[in-house]
């Protein structure tokens, strides 16, 4: 019985040290080094006019305190409040010092000089995060295009109609007017027509069949998707900007509404901007500036050489690309619009202290569209969202990140060549 227990004790001990020879190692201390913020401008009036878009529906719009395009005074507080918020949250990570001014080249930033709407809220994100510090957000000649945000659109990288097509065509496997996007159509349908009908295409422009224009400046949808895609993003604005209920979809949209009618406006994104053929040209330029900050080297066209910060301020068309050439997708808690407004794409660089290894992660960090409509403080106890975003295909590194090299050579790999270093 004693060398029968014996054994058994030995035994036992025998297991518990096969056990734990089985626990993992430790994960790698990792400390953050860098960030690359790709932020879309603030909430801004709809493009076109409330006159030209009451010519496509039974009521007119409202009217918006700023002219057609523009960042307006709510979409700035919403904007500042991100800055800080980014600020303060990358302080807690270990960026930088919670407080006072960052040191000099520690950031840099380019912002679209084609819109007021992108040149203030690059310059409003950086007052925000660094108040009082004298900070600027370089960009190009006021009102004119800039191929680092639109390659394809100012010929720095210009696609091939006819492969744009097939490329599209080939996303749309449920074909332009996608029979999945019933549900959405007839919900925005009863927004914008009320209790007309809405069959005959002349009387109604969410009627008829979707059409798709394609040339070397890029892709157009038209028809249902198109214009729907636009009234459906419209009527967020509306809802962003704190518009009076009665006032947000001729007081029939909601936040549950709009959140029905916004697989309308994905979809369009999703053809127009994250098909790889499309997102690979349109964002080669600023993807190949985003590889090179991440390694510390010269990134944008305003300078920025190992700059801790680089903030790119740019358009939800541009997130998109991004998206699109990485092949990640995502959803937004509380936030019906995958790329609203103000909401920043993040790439950050981790560093292992000891290997001198370096991963990246990518997120998402943006407003829900409540404290969108309520310019809300966002604070520790009211944070702002964040989701982070695998990469496909890229997961070598510890916790499923991407290492530096592998990222960079993947995404790099995917830029068509002739575009890249152009600016």
């Amino acid at each position: 019985m004693r060398a029968f227990a014996f054994a058994a004790a030995l035994a036992a001990v025998v297991a518990c040290l096969g056990a734990s020879s089985a626990i993992p190692a430790a994960k790698p201390k990792l400390q953050l080094e860098r960030i690359v913020v790709v932020m879309r401008h603030g909430v801004r009036s709809p493009t076109a006019s409330p006159e030209a878009l009451s010519k496509l529906t039974p009521q007119a719009w409202p009217a918006w305190p700023v002219a057609p395009g523009l960042l307006t005074d709510h979409g700035q507080a919403d904007v500042r409040l991100m800055g800080d918020w980014l600020r303060a949250d990358y302080a807690r990570r270990g960026l930088w010092p919670a407080t006072g001014c960052p040191a000099p080249g520690a950031v840099a930033a380019w912002a679209d000089g084609g819109d007021q709407r992108t040149r203030v809220s690059g310059q409003t994100a950086l007052d925000g995060a660094f108040p009082g510090c004298g900070l600027t957000a370089p960009h190009g000649p006021d009102d004119q295009g800039d191929g680092f945000f639109s390659a394809t659109a100012q010929g720095v990288c210009p696609i091939d109609p006819e492969q744009a097509r097939a490329a599209v065509m080939a996303e749309a496997k449920g074909g332009l007017d996608d029979p999945a996007l019933a549900p959405a159509k007839a919900a925005l349908t009863r927004v914008v027509m009320g209790d007309r009908a809405c069959t005959d295409e002349k009387a109604c422009a969410l009627a008829g069949s979707s059409r798709l224009k394609t040339t070397e400046d890029g892709v157009k949808l038209s028809g249902p998707l198109g214009t729907g895609a636009t009234f459906a993003e419209n009527l967020l604005l509306e809802y962003a900007q704190g518009l009076p209920a009665s006032e947000v979809g001729w007081g029939r949209a909601d936040a549950a509404a709009i959140a029905q009618v916004m697989p309308i406006h994905d979809a369009e994104a999703d053809l127009e901007r994250r098909t790889p053929y499309i997102a690979t040209h349109n964002g080669a330029v600023m993807m190949h500036a985003v590889l090179a900050a991440l390694r510390g080297q010269p990134a944008l066209p305003g300078g920025g050489v190992g700059a801790r910060l680089t903030l790119i301020a740019g358009h939800d068309t541009n997130i998109s690309n991004l998206s699109g050439i990485l092949g990640a997708d995502w959803t937004l808690p509380g936030q019906p619009d995958k790329t609203p407004p103000g909401a920043a794409l993040v790439f950050e660089v981790w560093k292992n202290a000891k290997t001198a290894e370096r991963f990246v992660r990518v997120a998402v960090v943006y407003q829900t569209l409540e404290d969108l409509r309520g310019a809300t403080p966002l604070t520790v106890a009211h944070p702002a969202g964040r989701v982070d975003v695998p990469v496909p295909g890229c997961a070598d590194g510890p916790s499923g990140d991407c290492r530096l090299q592998t990222f960079a050579s993947m995404v790099g790999a995917r830029l068509p060549a002739e575009c890249v270093g152009k600016l």
